[in-house]
């Protein structure tokens, strides 16, 4: 699942058979604020279904409003709960 942008919370998602999900916020020109709070959400989600969550960036207007690279792609300025980057396994058949 690509959870990006993620511009509203997302409260319940059935996660059943899905081995990865990639969150972030939007970037560029009149993007919308993303809440740090809908993707912890995501990620304690996929952690009780056991899914991989990879966040991706924190968007644009929380890069400005942190002092952050242009995208908030940079997990070095990020709040260490949501320094997350987890691969799915790989499937062998």
């Amino acid at each position: 699942i690509s959870a990006e942008p993620l511009i509203a919370p997302i409260e319940t998602l059935d996660l059943t058979g899905i081995s990865w999900l990639i969150a972030g916020g939007e970037s560029g020109g009149g993007s919308r604020s993303c809440d740090p709070d809908w993707i912890r959400s995501l990620i304690r989600q996929c952690e009780a279904a056991g899914t991989a969550v990879f966040v991706k960036q924190m968007g644009s207007v929380w890069a400005r409003e942190n002092g952050a690279d242009p995208k908030g792609g940079d997990p070095s300025y990020w709040p260490a709960d949501l320094q997350v980057r987890e691969f799915p396994a790989a499937v062998i058949s």
